[in-house]
């Protein structure tokens, strides 16, 4: 791949970046109302539910109905663009008035790009730069992953990267406030070292790096459990001292995605109890 090659993939991604950043309005890609919540009150420090519930200012949490959400996703109404008013600032005093929100069962893990940008923004108290600040530093955490596999892949290899990180739904994805910013973010790694490891190439790190970026994945999501067959299948070494180390890493694996997801299977058994009739 020649140098000119991946200026012109690297200006293209930048490009797809700020249209589905500011091209897209605020809270019409997949569950952002709901991910936007969790991410305010993990940039608030709060990393748990407390009675079941998590509380951010109020302002922030009708910021959907602001930007008319309901109207412009099952209405069909044109998107009222002057409601993304970046002058608009909140006072101290409209901060202070909290509003009890949901989302439990959703793991801090896969907030932290989103909520980088949050924080960096919040002393504004301005609701549109915050917004975008979120949306900004999830298709940073994007560039970030893809600077990174691309480093480490056989060269041979680097435009299974590039075709990966410039798919529109990847780049819309990462460039919105959910878990799958994280998600989709860290295949790319995942790739390049699946790669290396199929094709025989020796990366530093290589088995360590690979579990923490599957042990994350699943503990945000359980459905990436799976992944793990792939490691076995590929990775599996034919000598005992090998096979012992594999070994000890499913274990752990599973013991970290078993203790992520337990607490959460115990709070929401929890909940279910409490609706259920006694009959003793």
């Amino acid at each position: 791949m020649t140098r000119l090659t991946k200026i012109i993939l690297s200006v293209f991604m930048m490009v797809e970046g700020v249209i589905l950043i500011f091209g897209l309005p605020p809270f019409q890609k997949f569950d952002e109302t709901v991910h936007f919540g969790r991410t305010m009150a993990l940039s608030q420090g709060q990393l748990f539910c407390k009675d079941g519930h998590f509380e951010i200012p109020i302002v922030w949490d009708n910021l959907k109905h602001d930007y008319r959400f309901q109207k412009v996703l099952l209405e069909n109404e044109k998107f009222p663009i002057d409601t993304v008013d970046f002058s608009k600032k909140w006072t101290e005093e409209e901060l202070t008035q909290n509003s009890k929100i949901g989302g439990c069962g959703l793991n801090l893990l896969g907030y932290v790009p989103n909520t980088i940008g949050v924080w960096a923004t919040s002393w504004t108290n301005r609701p549109a730069i915050v917004f975008y600040g979120g949306r900004v530093a999830g298709f940073v955490f994007l560039v970030t992953m893809l600077l990174w596999s691309l480093r480490i892949i056989d060269k041979k290899f680097q435009y299974l990267i590039w075709f990966y990180g410039l798919l529109p739904m990847v780049v819309h994805q990462a460039t919105s406030f959910s878990y799958d910013v994280v998600i989709v973010s860290l295949i790319l790694p995942l790739t390049a070292l699946l790669v290396n490891k199929i094709i025989r190439k020796r990366t530093g790190w290589a088995d360590i790096s690979f579990w923490l970026i599957v042990t994350v994945m699943a503990v945000i999501k359980i459905v990436y459990v799976p992944l793990i067959l792939v490691y076995i299948v590929f990775g599996w070494s034919k000598n005992k001292n090998g096979q012992a180390k594999n070994a000890v890493c499913n274990f752990e694996f599973f013991v970290l995605v078993a203790d992520g997801w337990g607490g959460f299977a115990d709070d929401e058994i929890g909940k279910i109890r409490q609706r259920l009739p006694s009959f003793y």
